[in-house]
């Protein structure tokens, strides 16, 4: 498809794809998104578009603003090809993620993807185009999730994620919860099945587990060389 001159593609980033969700989003009508006096669209790199307004997006995120401001001061198309009847911005996000990600700019109802996969990469997206607010507002909506996103039982899947997306409060978050599990080979077991570097991700978390063991350990032996303090003394 020739790209118009008023079309331009956002700062590049990693691309993933997960299956979508069948009964959330179970077909493209499900992601429309079409605000009222729309003067710009986001375009999903599988070609999924959404009009919106500008200044939500600008507001959010100085990486769109530098990008939307470089497609309104094009102007004109090279002979032959037709004009869009608005500005477009070519994303390199897929439109579940895009669709998610708009829906906590805009004020509508917000809508965390299905998967925890998803999640961690809406969060990683939101990151990427320096959506502070956004991000703020995601985590909030993932702590209120019922079961908590956070289990012990997805702790090293979570941190994993974390890792590779390069969201350091999540993975320290994760790593916390795996506190409770025992990190030998034999009782992580399929827990280590990950597309990911998991030989470095987990050589670090080793190496916070050790240093939580010997702050702990230190905790206590300075604690049994102090004594109870004066106060607590009084009350016994």
């Amino acid at each position: 498809m020739p790209r118009d001159s008023n079309t331009t593609t956002a700062t590049p980033g990693p691309i993933r794809v997960a299956k979508r969700n069948a009964k959330r989003n179970a077909s493209d009508e499900t992601l429309h998104f079409d605000f009222p006096g729309s003067d710009i669209v986001l375009r999903s790199y599988d070609s999924h578009d959404f009009r919106v307004l500008k200044i939500y997006i600008v507001i959010c995120s100085p990486v769109l603003q530098r990008v939307i401001q470089s497609v309104s001061n094009t102007s004109g198309v090279p002979n032959g090809e037709k004009q869009e009847p608005l500005p477009v911005v070519e994303l390199l996000e897929n439109k579940t993620i895009l669709y998610s990600l708009l829906t906590f700019i805009f004020p509508v109802t917000p809508v965390l993807p299905s998967t925890t996969e998803k999640i961690m990469e809406l969060l990683s997206v939101a990151q990427k185009y320096q959506m502070d607010s956004v991000i703020t507002h995601i985590r909030g909506a993932i702590a209120r999730q019922d079961p908590p996103f956070l289990r012990p039982e997805s702790a090293l899947h979570v941190y994993f994620l974390a890792q590779q997306y390069e969201l350091r409060q999540e993975a320290v978050q994760a790593a916390r919860v795996t506190l409770r599990l025992s990190m030998t080979i034999e009782d992580l077991g399929d827990k280590l099945e990950f597309a990911g570097p998991t030989g470095a991700y987990c050589h670090e978390l080793w190496k916070y587990h050790q240093q939580v063991r010997t702050d702990l350990r230190s905790g206590v032996l300075e604690f049994r060389n102090s004594g109870l303090p004066h106060d607590v003394e009084v009350m016994r």
